[in-house]
């Protein structure tokens, strides 16, 4: 059998959540790896180069300039332009997956779906398993690698990143399954799935994926009106964002009034807090690109802030003004690094994005689908992870590109538009029923 790029694809659909819940950084490696291998493949097929003229790679392209003006002014210019670099050639590699995807036939996007779907349903049963044996899988492959859990540290923080993008990769699936007219059986995999994600420490994934299937479902309902309403919060997030945190009464209230909160909620609120005060002092140009951790002020003994409930019980103690390592909030950290010209380009990458499965004329399961997608990574990003943590974004772009291979590359690019524009509908239709 000669070795296609649906096959390069395919292995890669396949590994993509065993590697981001056990190596989640293998994900860098991983789309880099498909993307250069599955284009040489897929060039000696069809002999076509990536046409990258589209609006996604123009607002991009801005950013990233922005970002590599910005190292003028930053207070560590050398990492500034040396992570710039690092995410130019993690988009070039995503918008290239993406170019590769776009072109497959329907045979090889049923190859790689195939493979994808039985990645997924691996690691479900991968993670069910862990669950029930304390981590046995994640001990085992720490302590081959000589990195074993230190004692008293629960291995579900090993997991952590790897839930957030089962979030993520659990609506490529969804769609698949709803596609083939089986509809409950995707309904019933979204409340296995949050179930799963439930018995982990971090309560970022649940959440976010509760948002996506609100978004999904509105949209469903909606249409193109609910579909403007998510795109006009989406873009407030993100031009808003510096004044969200003044607004939140302060901590000591909030420790207060709501004690069983999680702790490293208030750990946010406190970094949050402390972030839009540095982005007051300026707020057009920004600090400079990854300057986020280098601004962060170390902890120190006097900084220490004791917060406790209503009885006087210690509930949180933190560092006043401490940036750990970043500020766990994507809008705030482009505010805080490329001030509001970077923030403007990425609210146009936002809106860019929100307005792909309205511009690309998809039905309205398609559609509904993708704003589900959309919805749980930026919650996500809002909450979690640094904007710029190159593992991070290869979770997404390869979650973008086995969506769009779902989709039947609907809005894969300039090809796959022109080659569907004659079947796909003007306007967004009526719910089908199964």
């Amino acid at each position: 059998m000669e070795l296609r790029s649906s096959h390069i694809l395919a292995a890669s659909a396949f590994l993509t959540l065993p590697v981001a819940l056990f190596v989640s950084k293998g994900l860098v490696p991983l789309l880099a790896i498909t993307s250069v291998t599955a284009f040489a493949f897929s060039y000696r097929e069809i002999r076509r180069w990536p046409r990258f003229a589209n609006p996604l790679v123009a607002v991009v392209c801005a950013l990233g300039v922005w970002a590599a003006v910005s190292a003028l002014w930053s207070t560590t210019p050398e990492k500034s332009l040396v992570l710039t670099v690092k995410l130019a050639g993690t988009m070039l590699c995503g918008f290239v997956l993406l170019h590769v995807c776009s072109l497959l036939d329907a045979g090889a996007r049923d190859r790689v779906e195939r493979a994808f779907l039985a990645g997924v349903g691996v690691s479900l049963v991968l993670l069910a398993v862990e669950w029930m044996t304390d981590g046995l899988l994640t001990r085992l492959g720490r302590e081959m690698v000589g990195d074993p859990i230190p004692p008293k540290v629960s291995f579900k923080l090993s997991l952590n990143s790897g839930l957030s993008v089962t979030a993520l990769l659990v609506w490529p699936v969804v769609f698949g399954l709803w596609r083939r007219a089986h509809g409950r059986v995707a309904v019933g995999l979204l409340v296995i799935t949050a179930g799963l994600l439930s018995f982990g420490d971090a309560v970022t994934p649940v959440l976010a994926l509760i948002c996506g299937v609100a978004a999904a479902f509105a949209i469903w309902l909606f249409g193109r009106v609910a579909s403007g309403i998510v795109l006009l919060a989406v873009l407030a997030q993100m031009a808003l964002a510096p004044l969200a945190p003044p607004a939140l009464p302060p901590l000591e209230t909030i420790v207060r009034e709501v004690p069983r909160l999680p702790p490293s909620l208030f750990h946010r609120i406190l970094i949050w807090k402390g972030i839009s005060d540095l982005i007051a002092e300026r707020p057009v140009l920004g600090y400079g690109m990854d300057t986020a951790r280098a601004l962060g002020r170390k902890p120190d003994e006097s900084l220490v802030r004791v917060y406790t409930d209503k009885e006087g019980n210690l509930v949180y103690q933190g560092h006043a003004g401490d940036i750990p390592l970043h500020p766990h909030n994507a809008p705030l950290q482009v505010w805080l690094e490329l001030g509001a010209i970077g923030a403007a380009l990425g609210g146009a990458v936002v809106f860019v994005l929100f307005r792909l499965p309205v511009r690309s004329r998809l039905p309205r399961r398609e559609a509904s689908a993708c704003f589900g997608l959309l919805v749980t990574g930026l919650v996500i990003a809002s909450i979690s992870y640094g904007a710029w943590q190159i593992w991070w974004l290869s979770a997404l772009w390869l979650a973008g590109c086995w969506t769009v291979v779902a989709l039947r590359g609907g809005i894969g690019g300039p090809e796959a538009t022109r080659h569907q524009t004659a079947r796909l509908p003007r306007k967004m239709v009526a719910p089908e029923r199964h």
